[in-house]
């Protein structure tokens, strides 16, 4: 069961990462709008390399749930260099 929704989940996110990298924003101006304190920024760049962080998860790791621990991982990491006014929270 949680096969089947991470993998409905991960083309639901591949569809969605059109949208942002339509958005015409660099990756260097997300990223500093992040460091800036902007959420927003943050939120593009997680859209746009999600698939590709999750691929790479898939590449190094075999057991499903060791892939999912270490994607939300990697999230909670990037989420902890967030300035506190964001308003990012990791999720635990």
């Amino acid at each position: 069961m949680a096969t089947v929704s991470l993998n409905l989940l991960v083309r639901r996110l591949q569809q969605s990462a059109e949208a942002p990298r339509a958005s015409g924003h660099a990756d260097e101006e997300l990223l500093d709008r992040f460091l800036s304190g902007d959420a927003a920024g943050f939120e593009l760049l997680v859209w746009r390399y999600g698939p590709a962080v999750l691929g790479a998860c898939r590449k190094v790791l075999s057991a499903e749930a060791d892939i999912e621990d270490a994607f939300q991982r990697e999230r909670r990491i990037s989420c902890s260099m967030a300035p506190q006014n964001t308003g990012a929270t990791s999720q635990t």
